[in-house]
Protein backbone atom coordinates (compact mmCIF):
# COMPACT_ATOMS: atom_id res chain seq x y z
CA UNK A 1 0.00 0.00 0.00
CA UNK A 2 2.88 2.36 0.68
CA UNK A 3 4.39 1.94 -2.82
CA UNK A 4 1.22 2.85 -4.73
CA UNK A 5 1.18 6.61 -4.00
CA UNK A 6 4.86 6.87 -5.05
CA UNK A 7 4.05 5.20 -8.33
CA UNK A 8 1.15 7.54 -8.96
CA UNK A 9 3.32 10.59 -8.22
CA UNK A 10 6.02 9.43 -10.62
CA UNK A 11 3.45 8.95 -13.36
CA UNK A 12 1.90 12.38 -12.84
CA UNK A 13 5.17 14.28 -12.44
CA UNK A 14 6.12 14.49 -16.17
CA UNK A 15 2.70 15.93 -17.00
CA UNK A 16 2.82 18.55 -14.28
CA UNK A 17 3.01 22.06 -15.80
CA UNK A 18 4.91 23.36 -12.77
CA UNK A 19 7.89 21.06 -13.38
CA UNK A 20 8.70 20.93 -17.12
CA UNK A 21 11.07 18.26 -18.33
CA UNK A 22 14.19 19.30 -20.22
CA UNK A 23 16.25 17.44 -22.76
CA UNK A 24 19.63 16.15 -21.50
CA UNK A 25 21.45 18.22 -24.13
CA UNK A 26 21.58 21.82 -25.31
CA UNK A 27 22.67 23.55 -22.11
CA UNK A 28 22.81 27.33 -21.81
CA UNK A 29 26.54 27.45 -21.03
CA UNK A 30 29.36 27.50 -23.55
CA UNK A 31 30.77 24.25 -22.11
CA UNK A 32 27.84 22.17 -23.39
CA UNK A 33 29.38 19.09 -25.09
CA UNK A 34 26.88 19.37 -27.93
CA UNK A 35 28.09 22.89 -28.74
CA UNK A 36 31.76 21.93 -28.37
CA UNK A 37 31.49 18.82 -30.54
CA UNK A 38 31.69 20.83 -33.75
CA UNK A 39 29.92 23.30 -35.95
CA UNK A 40 26.43 22.19 -36.95
CA UNK A 41 25.43 21.78 -40.58
CA UNK A 42 23.17 24.82 -40.20
CA UNK A 43 26.36 26.89 -40.02
CA UNK A 44 26.67 26.61 -43.79
CA UNK A 45 23.08 27.78 -44.18
CA UNK A 46 23.83 30.78 -41.99
CA UNK A 47 26.98 31.55 -43.98
CA UNK A 48 24.99 31.45 -47.23
CA UNK A 49 22.25 33.67 -45.75
CA UNK A 50 24.85 36.11 -44.43
CA UNK A 51 26.53 36.25 -47.84
CA UNK A 52 23.21 37.05 -49.49
CA UNK A 53 22.59 39.68 -46.81
CA UNK A 54 25.95 41.28 -47.55
CA UNK A 55 25.17 41.37 -51.27
CA UNK A 56 21.71 42.84 -50.66
CA UNK A 57 22.97 45.52 -48.26
CA UNK A 58 25.86 46.37 -50.54
CA UNK A 59 23.53 46.82 -53.51
CA UNK A 60 21.08 48.98 -51.56
CA UNK A 61 23.78 51.16 -49.99
CA UNK A 62 25.58 51.51 -53.30
CA UNK A 63 22.49 52.95 -54.97
CA UNK A 64 22.11 55.54 -52.22
CA UNK A 65 25.74 56.63 -52.01
CA UNK A 66 26.12 56.71 -55.77
CA UNK A 67 23.33 59.28 -55.94
CA UNK A 68 24.43 61.26 -52.88
CA UNK A 69 28.14 61.35 -53.73
CA UNK A 70 28.01 61.57 -57.49
CA UNK A 71 31.15 63.72 -57.59
CA UNK A 72 33.36 61.00 -56.06
CA UNK A 73 35.23 58.37 -57.97
CA UNK A 74 33.48 55.05 -58.29
CA UNK A 75 36.24 53.22 -56.40
CA UNK A 76 35.79 55.57 -53.43
CA UNK A 77 32.04 54.99 -53.43
CA UNK A 78 32.70 51.26 -53.59
CA UNK A 79 35.03 51.40 -50.58
CA UNK A 80 32.59 53.51 -48.56
CA UNK A 81 29.72 51.12 -49.31
CA UNK A 82 31.87 48.12 -48.36
CA UNK A 83 32.87 49.78 -45.09
CA UNK A 84 29.31 50.81 -44.22
CA UNK A 85 27.99 47.31 -44.99
CA UNK A 86 30.68 45.70 -42.87
CA UNK A 87 30.01 48.06 -39.95
CA UNK A 88 26.24 47.52 -39.79
CA UNK A 89 26.50 43.74 -40.15
CA UNK A 90 29.32 43.60 -37.58
CA UNK A 91 27.21 45.57 -35.11
CA UNK A 92 24.32 43.14 -35.51
CA UNK A 93 26.62 40.11 -35.33
CA UNK A 94 28.38 41.34 -32.18
CA UNK A 95 25.02 42.08 -30.59
CA UNK A 96 23.96 38.47 -31.09
CA UNK A 97 27.25 37.27 -29.63
CA UNK A 98 26.83 39.44 -26.53
CA UNK A 99 23.31 38.13 -25.96
CA UNK A 100 24.67 34.58 -26.25
CA UNK A 101 27.41 35.33 -23.71
CA UNK A 102 24.84 36.85 -21.37
CA UNK A 103 22.67 33.72 -21.58
CA UNK A 104 25.73 31.56 -20.90
CA UNK A 105 26.46 33.52 -17.71
CA UNK A 106 29.59 35.31 -18.92
CA UNK A 107 30.55 37.99 -16.39
CA UNK A 108 31.78 40.34 -19.13
CA UNK A 109 28.31 40.37 -20.71
CA UNK A 110 26.27 40.56 -17.50
CA UNK A 111 25.22 44.17 -18.09
CA UNK A 112 22.85 45.42 -20.77
CA UNK A 113 24.84 48.57 -21.56
CA UNK A 114 27.06 47.03 -24.31
CA UNK A 115 24.09 45.36 -26.00
CA UNK A 116 22.06 48.56 -25.78
CA UNK A 117 24.90 50.61 -27.26
CA UNK A 118 25.35 48.21 -30.17
CA UNK A 119 21.63 48.05 -30.91
CA UNK A 120 21.33 51.84 -30.65
CA UNK A 121 24.25 52.36 -33.03
CA UNK A 122 22.78 49.84 -35.46
CA UNK A 123 19.35 51.51 -35.35
CA UNK A 124 20.86 54.99 -35.75
CA UNK A 125 22.78 53.90 -38.84
CA UNK A 126 19.64 52.29 -40.20
CA UNK A 127 17.57 55.41 -39.56
CA UNK A 128 20.26 57.53 -41.20
CA UNK A 129 20.31 55.28 -44.26
CA UNK A 130 16.50 55.33 -44.41
CA UNK A 131 16.41 59.13 -44.20
CA UNK A 132 19.10 59.55 -46.85
CA UNK A 133 17.31 57.08 -49.11
CA UNK A 134 14.00 58.90 -48.72
CA UNK A 135 15.47 62.36 -49.21
CA UNK A 136 17.49 61.21 -52.20
CA UNK A 137 14.40 59.78 -53.87
CA UNK A 138 12.48 62.98 -53.21
CA UNK A 139 15.26 65.22 -54.50
CA UNK A 140 15.95 63.26 -57.65
CA UNK A 141 12.27 62.71 -58.36
CA UNK A 142 11.63 66.45 -58.15
CA UNK A 143 14.63 67.22 -60.35
CA UNK A 144 13.74 64.56 -62.91
CA UNK A 145 17.01 62.75 -62.33
CA UNK A 146 17.57 59.01 -62.27
CA UNK A 147 16.19 57.44 -59.13
CA UNK A 148 18.29 54.30 -59.00
CA UNK A 149 19.79 51.42 -60.94
CA UNK A 150 17.82 49.30 -63.34
CA UNK A 151 18.18 45.56 -63.78
CA UNK A 152 20.70 46.11 -66.56
CA UNK A 153 22.87 48.24 -64.26
CA UNK A 154 22.16 51.58 -65.96
CA UNK A 155 20.38 54.44 -64.18
CA UNK A 156 16.63 54.22 -64.58
CA UNK A 157 14.82 57.50 -65.15
CA UNK A 158 12.27 58.49 -62.56
CA UNK A 159 8.62 58.38 -63.54
CA UNK A 160 6.97 61.71 -63.97
CA UNK A 161 4.14 60.74 -61.64
CA UNK A 162 6.31 59.74 -58.71
CA UNK A 163 4.77 60.97 -55.48
CA UNK A 164 5.57 60.86 -51.80
CA UNK A 165 3.84 57.51 -51.35
CA UNK A 166 6.01 55.73 -53.92
CA UNK A 167 9.14 57.31 -52.46
CA UNK A 168 8.08 56.22 -48.99
CA UNK A 169 7.46 52.69 -50.24
CA UNK A 170 10.92 52.52 -51.76
CA UNK A 171 12.48 53.76 -48.55
CA UNK A 172 10.36 51.31 -46.53
CA UNK A 173 11.60 48.42 -48.67
CA UNK A 174 15.13 49.64 -48.04
CA UNK A 175 14.46 49.76 -44.28
CA UNK A 176 12.92 46.27 -44.32
CA UNK A 177 15.97 44.94 -46.14
CA UNK A 178 18.20 46.63 -43.56
CA UNK A 179 16.26 45.14 -40.64
CA UNK A 180 16.10 41.69 -42.23
CA UNK A 181 19.82 41.46 -42.96
CA UNK A 182 20.59 42.79 -39.49
CA UNK A 183 18.39 40.16 -37.86
CA UNK A 184 20.06 37.44 -39.93
CA UNK A 185 23.48 38.58 -38.69
CA UNK A 186 22.22 38.95 -35.12
CA UNK A 187 20.50 35.55 -34.90
CA UNK A 188 23.39 33.88 -36.69
CA UNK A 189 25.89 35.41 -34.28
CA UNK A 190 23.77 34.23 -31.35
CA UNK A 191 23.43 30.64 -32.60
CA UNK A 192 27.00 30.13 -33.80
CA UNK A 193 28.96 31.95 -31.10
CA UNK A 194 30.96 29.81 -28.69
CA UNK A 195 34.32 31.23 -27.51
CA UNK A 196 35.29 27.87 -26.02
CA UNK A 197 35.05 26.00 -29.32
CA UNK A 198 38.32 27.35 -30.72
CA UNK A 199 40.20 26.36 -27.55
CA UNK A 200 38.47 22.98 -27.54
CA UNK A 201 39.39 22.34 -31.17
CA UNK A 202 42.98 23.45 -30.53
CA UNK A 203 43.23 21.18 -27.46
CA UNK A 204 41.69 18.32 -29.44
CA UNK A 205 44.20 18.83 -32.24
CA UNK A 206 47.11 18.87 -29.80
CA UNK A 207 45.73 15.81 -28.04
CA UNK A 208 45.50 13.98 -31.37
CA UNK A 209 49.07 14.98 -32.21
CA UNK A 210 50.28 13.87 -28.77
CA UNK A 211 48.43 10.57 -29.17
CA UNK A 212 50.08 9.92 -32.53
CA UNK A 213 53.48 10.86 -31.09
CA UNK A 214 52.88 8.55 -28.14
CA UNK A 215 51.92 5.71 -30.48
CA UNK A 216 55.12 6.18 -32.50
CA UNK A 217 57.23 6.37 -29.32
CA UNK A 218 55.52 3.27 -27.90
CA UNK A 219 56.20 1.35 -31.09
CA UNK A 220 59.86 2.39 -31.05
CA UNK A 221 60.09 1.50 -27.36
CA UNK A 222 58.62 -1.95 -28.04
CA UNK A 223 61.18 -2.53 -30.81
CA UNK A 224 64.02 -1.36 -28.56
CA UNK A 225 62.77 -3.56 -25.70
CA UNK A 226 62.63 -6.58 -28.04
CA UNK A 227 66.19 -5.90 -29.22
CA UNK A 228 67.36 -5.47 -25.61
CA UNK A 229 65.70 -8.75 -24.62
CA UNK A 230 67.36 -10.50 -27.58
CA UNK A 231 70.79 -9.12 -26.63
CA UNK A 232 70.24 -10.11 -23.00
CA UNK A 233 69.38 -13.64 -24.08
CA UNK A 234 72.54 -13.76 -26.19
CA UNK A 235 74.64 -12.58 -23.21
CA UNK A 236 73.06 -15.21 -20.95
CA UNK A 237 73.74 -17.91 -23.52
CA UNK A 238 77.36 -16.76 -23.86
CA UNK A 239 77.80 -16.81 -20.08
CA UNK A 240 76.44 -20.36 -19.95
CA UNK A 241 78.86 -21.41 -22.70
CA UNK A 242 81.79 -19.86 -20.81
CA UNK A 243 80.73 -21.50 -17.56
CA UNK A 244 80.37 -24.91 -19.20
CA UNK A 245 83.72 -24.55 -20.92
CA UNK A 246 85.34 -23.67 -17.58
CA UNK A 247 83.81 -26.75 -15.98
CA UNK A 248 85.12 -28.90 -18.81
CA UNK A 249 88.62 -27.53 -18.35
CA UNK A 250 88.52 -28.04 -14.58
CA UNK A 251 87.27 -31.58 -15.06
CA UNK A 252 90.06 -32.25 -17.54
CA UNK A 253 92.60 -30.84 -15.06
CA UNK A 254 91.30 -33.17 -12.35
CA UNK A 255 91.55 -36.11 -14.72
CA UNK A 256 95.12 -35.19 -15.59
CA UNK A 257 95.94 -35.06 -11.87
CA UNK A 258 94.73 -38.61 -11.49
CA UNK A 259 96.76 -39.71 -14.50
CA UNK A 260 99.84 -38.03 -13.08
CA UNK A 261 99.38 -39.79 -9.71
CA UNK A 262 99.05 -43.14 -11.40
CA UNK A 263 102.11 -42.56 -13.54
CA UNK A 264 104.26 -41.48 -10.57
CA UNK A 265 103.09 -44.45 -8.53
CA UNK A 266 103.83 -46.83 -11.41
CA UNK A 267 107.35 -45.55 -11.91
CA UNK A 268 108.30 -45.28 -8.24
CA UNK A 269 106.51 -48.48 -7.32
CA UNK A 270 105.31 -46.68 -4.22
CA UNK A 271 101.70 -45.77 -3.64
CA UNK A 272 102.48 -43.37 -0.82
CA UNK A 273 104.87 -41.41 -3.00
CA UNK A 274 102.06 -39.30 -4.38
CA UNK A 275 100.71 -38.24 -1.00
CA UNK A 276 100.43 -34.47 -0.68
CA UNK A 277 101.82 -34.03 -4.19
CA UNK A 278 98.51 -32.76 -5.50
CA UNK A 279 95.96 -31.05 -3.33
CA UNK A 280 92.46 -32.29 -3.60
CA UNK A 281 90.31 -29.99 -5.65
CA UNK A 282 87.86 -28.12 -3.46
CA UNK A 283 85.35 -28.36 -6.30
CA UNK A 284 85.66 -31.76 -7.90
CA UNK A 285 84.20 -31.93 -11.36
CA UNK A 286 82.98 -34.74 -13.50
CA UNK A 287 83.96 -34.47 -17.07
CA UNK A 288 80.83 -33.94 -19.15
CA UNK A 289 80.95 -32.74 -22.75
CA UNK A 290 78.89 -29.60 -23.41
CA UNK A 291 75.89 -30.59 -25.50
CA UNK A 292 75.71 -28.82 -28.84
Amino acid sequence: MSERPDTEIEEEAPGSPAEPTWAPWGGAGHADPVLLAGRPSSMYLYAAALLLAVIADFTAFYQVLELVMADLYEILVFLMVAGFTGVVLALAHFTGQLFRDRRAGDASASGLVPQACLILAWLVLGALAFWVRYRTNAHHAGAGAPSGLSVSGTPAPAASGTDDQSMLQGAAIFAGLYLGTGLVAMVGGYLTHNPLRSGFVRALRKHRTATETHAIASRRHAIAAAIAAFRTAEIDASERVVEESLRDHLALAEELKQVARLEITRRLQDVSATDNVFQDDARPYTYRPFPN
